[in-house]
């Protein structure tokens, strides 16, 4: 696998993969967003809390060099916290992700598109860093036909 980042300490040096289309030199969005999801990730794995919604600030343009990310615990509650993850140009912030979490009980949130197709959640399933479920069965199954 190509390392888009690589850790240097503390901090993630940018690889010639992060480069964007306008220019070698200049980091593409979707690899600084990625750099924050990753620490979102990191941070709620063992949590019990599922990541419902990923909020992306970019300010400034970020070149290829290393980054800092700090961390804040915005709340922190029995059932929803938030975290916001800055990534950070020396004292320069270049840009924020703000994640919001909720506490994951037998029964997950209702989504009314997984619904609207016959699905729900399974309870206990696993959710990726975007709050999608990545367990599915269906709602109804005595309904559910073989394909033919």
């Amino acid at each position: 696998m190509t390392a888009i980042f690589k850790p240097e300490g503390p901090l993630f040096r940018a690889t010639e993969h992060a480069g964007g289309p306008w220019s070698p030199d200049m980091l593409q969005g979707s690899a600084t967003t990625a750099l924050m999801t990753r620490e979102i990730e990191r941070l709620t794995n063992a949590s019990g809390f599922a990541v419902r919604r990923l909020t992306f600030d970019l300010w400034r343009p970020a070149g290829l060099r290393a980054f800092g990310l700090e961390t804040e615990m915005l709340r922190d509650g029995r059932k929803a916290k938030t975290i916001q993850v800055r990534l950070t140009d020396g004292e320069s912030e270049i840009g924020r992700c703000t994640a919001l979490l909720t506490a994951q009980g037998s029964e997950s949130p209702a989504d009314p598109f997984l619904q609207k197709f016959g699905q729900r959640c399974t309870a206990g399933a696993r959710h990726t860093a975007a709050g999608v479920c990545a367990e599915m069965e269906p709602l109804f199954p005595e309904r559910v036909r073989a394909p033919h």
